[in-house]
């Protein structure tokens, strides 16, 4: 139970808001970012044993110009990473380890995220978090990070949730973080980076968010690629290879 000193400060801090959390929150796309998710999805397609996809429609779940799309392509041809077919559609060939190490280089930057810590002086309780999220069911957010393992990996081996992980949709260059402040008044975003977060919550800038609806689920999860990046960000990098491998044995990482 609450002490009731603890109680009065959220009930404060709910009622002054606070500038630096107000919505919409411009976002900025990091550099060969649209390149950077014709990959993602890519690889997501070779996880799930999807087969081959047409260059319009990767275009179209990107959210890029053909161009865009030509251009990522070309890098992945030159590693001898996809299979091209005379239907203008495309596949990996096999899992890009030196294309996912640049993925996860670039991708990794925590500044393009939005991290919050508990000023409450509570003991930071991710599962509780997640569990009145799942209440408010907020749109365009789906949950990632060790909660998204668990659900693609029925045996994912870690105990406890270290922080709840989010994805956030955002079709253009601005995301509402608005929910934050009903799902806990006494969240405030830092950007302390060597600080350890209770929430973090990235924004997914592309057409297609991927995200996997399970019926009867409140919310849904993030895709496994971007659930592996969540646990790199982590630093659960076994836990991370471990996922990729669960969906395919050959894939081999350092």
């Amino acid at each position: 139970m609450l002490q009731p000193s603890i109680v009065i400060a959220k009930m404060f801090q709910a009622a002054i808001g606070n500038a630096f959390d107000t919505a919409p929150v411009n976002i900025k796309p990091y550099a060969k970012q649209k390149q950077l998710e014709v990959l993602k999805i890519l690889i997501h397609r070779w996880l799930l044993h999807e087969g081959a996809i047409s260059i319009g429609k990767l275009a179209k779940q990107v959210g890029c110009t053909y161009p865009t799309v030509r251009e990522a392509l070309e890098k992945l041809e030159q590693r001898q990473s996809i299979v091209r077919y005379s239907n203008r559609s495309v596949e990996l060939a096999r899992f890009p380890r030196s294309s996912w190490s640049e993925l996860l280089a670039l991708s990794g930057n925590p500044k393009g995220s939005f991290r919050y810590k508990d000023i409450s002086g509570e003991k930071a309780d991710s599962e509780r978090l997640l569990r009145r999220l799942e209440r408010m069911r907020p749109s365009l957010v789906a949950v990632g990070g060790v909660a998204a393992a668990r659900h693609w990996h029925a045996d994912f081996d870690l105990h406890g949730t270290p922080r709840l992980n989010l994805l956030l949709h955002a079709s253009g260059n601005t995301v509402d973080l608005d929910f934050v402040k009903k799902l806990d008044p006494a969240l405030r975003r830092t950007e302390d980076y060597d600080e350890s977060p209770v929430l973090v919550i990235r924004p997914l800038q592309r057409a297609d968010p991927l995200f996997d609806r399970v019926p009867g689920a409140s919310l849904p999860f993030a895709d496994p690629v971007e659930t592996a990046l969540d646990l790199h960000d982590l630093g659960l990098t076994v836990q991370a290879s471990q996922l990729l491998t669960h969906f395919r044995s050959e894939v081999r990482l350092p």
